[in-house]
């Protein structure tokens, strides 16, 4: 008979021979499964910590979970047995919250609780609070002492919490916060009006990475002493601050060598770029953006000066300008990007941001935003001058018809947006014959019209798209729209939003070559369909061609969801959702309870007849 290598005891009963095992005995005999030092030590649950639903689950849950001793947990190599898989690690998180009030029992005369479960390793908390959200953490951490110094020991843990301070705080001499955590990360200051440098913030910024400060009112010597208090700060957003007097000649006498990142908009006092210059000189990301509404003429040589002083670590630049300030940009000889992003008033010569992409052969993003509409002519210049490019997004002109042919100069195209012109009056059409992008993964059109088998012809040649969002798109039909969708074994996210098609088909549809090509959607995971009126047969062909396998599914505003389309979803078919929102889709309060008992398993459910966008 085996005996505990703890407390020299015989077993009762094997863990392994489930038949036998009493669940929750602490008198289970446990056995090392690892065994890399030990040979497979033999020891009572009870000795080893392992109580409650832990117990349970190793002994009859069949979860796929493994016990090692300690000596083998410290053993280089031995922790390939241990957990690995998401759903066993949840399915043992649902257990362990199960039972979390049957395991708080009172302690002492004071009234205080303690826990008298299962002291799991630090490790496995650590890997379970980890598919908590950031929001649910602090309230972890507030639980119990040994959640909060999981919480606060975990470096992982610790990089998605965030300390969001109140809207309008004032922040002067006698505010004292409370609950601070000295370990945060990223902090964010809304509407606070900030005219004291706080005594309490040296402790809270010597570990930050990130500080955003939106819509906020600040003194310029307290903005100083708060910066100087971040020196592992990387990332700093600053969102239309208004400061006092700016003394931008003033030696400030820091730097902040590891900011990595500056998002800087402002509608006013973009005199503090002067100042900011002189402390990030290893800036490699960059965004610039100055609207022009309480002055008349706008100070943009402080964008350029800016520009100027961080070109020699710059990689990642966002400018909101004008034509005059990309033409300045563009002589700065060391600036070597790989992300472009122009947006500004509209451009009159077209030929200085092709001149721009000339010079920046480095460049493997690029996006051309409000104000930056290129011609068809420009963006082939563009195309043959960056064969690398990789992300490409672009507003057509005002335009009646467009042909991307340009595109074909793009051979290693992964990432690409096409996004009509908004302002102009006709609809823009499209057509894509001939057109292909073989590497293409991720694809979004709007504010487009696409004729007959535009869009299937683009679909055709780019098979490897895995992403696809059509916004504001109109079609022919909506058999062109599935036909085209067909074209597409790999793609796993599907979004639709406010796409449109001609109601006189509905009453013809052809639903029978349509559903040949159910096989064809045998990749997709997440389905969203946002104020489309499919009509019945169209949103039955839709969710017919939808795997078994589908994650997430969404339904908002989609007023065709008839008594075909819910005998689909109560069906069988898709047993394996994770998430299922079903917003103003015109259901009768009965359809609500059995569609909610058919999904009450799935982790997000939200059904409801009201819209909510």
């Amino acid at each position: 008979m085996d005996r505990c290598q703890i407390c020299n005891q015989p077993e009762t009963c094997q863990l392994r021979s489930s038949s036998a095992a009493k669940k929750g005995s602490t008198q289970t005999i446990i056995t090392c499964a690892s065994g890399a030092s030990c040979n497979g030590t033999a020891v009572h649950a009870g000795c080893a910590n392992l109580t409650g639903p832990v117990l349970e689950a190793l002994s009859g849950a069949q979860l796929g979970l493994f016990w090692a001793c300690e000596q083998c947990r410290k053993t280089e190599g031995s922790r390939t047995r241990e957990l690995t898989e998401l759903g066993t690690i949840r399915q043992l998180a649902q257990r362990m919250v199960a039972t979390v009030d049957a395991n708080l029992t009172p302690r002492g005369r004071k009234g205080k609780t303690g826990w008298k479960g299962a002291a799991l390793p630090a490790e496995m908390w650590e890997r379970i609070f980890g598919l908590l959200t950031g929001g649910q953490l602090l309230g972890i951490r507030l639980t119990c002492r040994r959640w909060r110094d999981v919480v606060d020991g975990s470096s992982r843990l610790r990089d998605r919490l965030v300390v969001r301070f109140p809207k309008g705080l004032l922040v002067d001499g006698r505010y004292r916060p409370t609950d601070l955590m000295p370990f945060a990360k990223k902090v964010i200051f809304e509407e606070a009006s900030l005219f004291s440098g706080p005594r309490w913030w040296p402790r809270l910024g010597h570990g930050l990475t990130e500080l955003t400060l939106k819509h906020c009112k600040c003194l310029f010597m307290t903005l100083l002493a708060m910066l100087r208090a971040t020196p592992c700060l990387k990332v700093l957003t600053w969102d239309n601050v208004m400061m006092d007097a700016i003394d931008d000649r003033r030696d400030l006498g820091f730097r902040l060598d590891k900011l990595e990142a500056l998002n800087f908009a402002s509608n006013f006092d973009i005199e503090v770029l002067a100042c900011l210059r002189k402390i990030c000189p290893n800036l490699k990301k960059l965004a610039l953006s100055y609207e022009r509404k309480f002055q008349e003429f706008a100070p943009y040589v402080y964008l350029i000066e800016f520009v100027e002083a961080v070109q020699s670590s710059l990689e990642e630049l966002e400018l909101g300008c004008t034509e005059g300030v990309l033409n300045e940009v563009m002589n700065f000889e060391r600036l070597k990007l790989t992300k472009l992003s122009l947006h500004g008033e509209a451009m009159t010569d077209t030929s200085i941001a092709v001149a721009f992409c000339r010079k920046m052969p480095t460049l493997k993003d690029l996006q051309f935003e409000f104000g930056f509409e290129m011609r068809e002519s420009d963006l082939e210049q563009i195309a043959k001058a960056l064969p690398t490019l990789e992300r490409f997004a672009t507003r057509f002109p005002e335009q009646k018809r467009v042909r991307p042919s340009y595109l074909a100069h793009m051979p290693h195209l992964r990432h690409l947006t096409l996004v009509g012109n908004e302002e102009y009056c006709e609809v823009q059409t499209v057509y894509f014959t001939g057109i292909g992008c073989p590497v293409l993964t991720h694809l979004k059109l709007e504010d487009l019209d696409l004729p007959r088998d535009s869009l299937q012809q683009l679909l055709a040649n780019s098979s490897n798209i895995t992403d696809l969002t059509l916004k504001a798109i109109q079609f022919t039909s909506w058999r062109a729209l599935i036909l085209a969708l067909a074209e597409l074994p790999n793609l796993q996210r599907l979004l639709l939003t406010y796409v449109r098609a001609p109601k006189s088909e509905e009453s013809t549809w052809p639903t029978t070559p349509l559903t040949q090509q159910q096989h064809n959607f045998a990749s997709l995971r997440r389905l969203e369909v946002d104020r489309v009126k499919l009509g019945e047969p169209a949103l039955l062909t839709l969710l017919g061609m939808c795997p078994a396998q589908l994650k997430e599914l969404a339904l908002r505003s989609v007023e065709d969801v008839g008594e075909n389309a819910l005998c689909l979803l109560l069906g069988h078919k898709f047993g394996q959702l994770d998430e299922l929102t079903m917003l103003n889709c015109g259901l009768w309060p009965d359809e609500e309870r059995d569609m909610c008992d058919r999904f009450r398993a799935v982790k997000l459910l939200r059904i409801s007849d009201y819209a909510m966008f």
